[in-house]
C-alpha cells in the first residue's frame, strides 16, 4: 500500500493532465473536474494495488482510466445535451469581440451532432468503433491495435478509414449537411 503522501505526490502530479483529457473530450470544465476526481477517488480506493515505480505506466494509467470513465459518462442515459443559456453568455464574454453568439452555438451545436455520430457508429459496429478511438484519439499505434484484435495493421487501417466514412457520412444525415 502507498502512503497517503505518495498518494498525494501522484494526485498532483497528474490530476492535471486527467483534467484536460477529460476537458477535451467532454467540452464541459464542471463535468471534466467530476470526471478527474471520480478517476482519481478509485486510485485512492484501490491505492493498495497501485503502483507508482514507472512514470510512462503512471500516464498510461491516467489516460486509460479517464477515457473510460468519460465514455461512461457518455453512455449514461440521463446526460442533458441542452447548453445553458449562461454557458453562452460566459462562452461569449470570455471570446470577446470577433465571433458573435450564434457563430458560438453552431459550434457547440456541431460538438454534439458530432458526438451522437460516433454514438451510432459505436451501436452500430463496436469493433470499428473502438479502433478508430484507439488508433485516432488514444493514438495508438496501428500494429498495437492490430494485436490487440488478431488482425493485420492493414486492416486495421482499412477499418479506420470506414469508420471515418461512415461516421462523416451519419454527421451529414443528423446535422442536415
Amino acid at each position: 500500500m502507498i502512503s497517503n503522501e505518495t498518494f498525494h505526490w501522484f494526485y498532483e502530479n497528474y490530476y492535471a493532465f486527467s483534467l484536460n483529457l477529460a476537458y477535451w473530450m467532454t467540452g464541459d470544465r464542471y463535468m471534466a473536474e467530476d470526471i478527474s476526481q471520480s478517476v482519481f477517488l478509485k486510485f485512492y480506493r484501490n491505492r493498495k494495488n497501485l503502483s507508482l515505480e514507472s512514470e510512462a505506466d503512471l500516464s498510461w494509467l491516467v489516460k486509460t482510466a479517464t477515457i473510460h470513465r468519460v465514455t461512461d459518462y457518455w453512455r449514461k442515459s440521463y446526460v442533458n445535451y441542452e447548453i445553458p443559456l449562461e454557458d453562452v453568455v460566459t462562452l461569449c464574454d470570455s471570446v470577446g469581440g470577433g465571433r458573435d453568439v450564434e457563430n458560438i452555438i453552431l459550434d457547440m451545436e456541431f460538438g454534439f451532432y458530432a458526438r451522437e455520430a460516433l454514438n451510432r457508429l459505436k451501436r452500430k459496429n463496436s469493433m470499428n468503433y473502438e479502433i478508430l478511438v484507439k488508433t485516432k484519439i488514444w493514438g495508438r499505434p496501428a500494429v498495437e491495435v492490430a494485436g490487440e484484435y488478431g488482425i493485420t495493421p492493414g486492416n486495421v487501417n482499412n477499418r479506420v478509414g470506414r469508420a471515418r466514412t461512415w461516421v462523416r457520412e451519419e454527421f451529414g444525415k443528423i446535422y442536415g449537411n
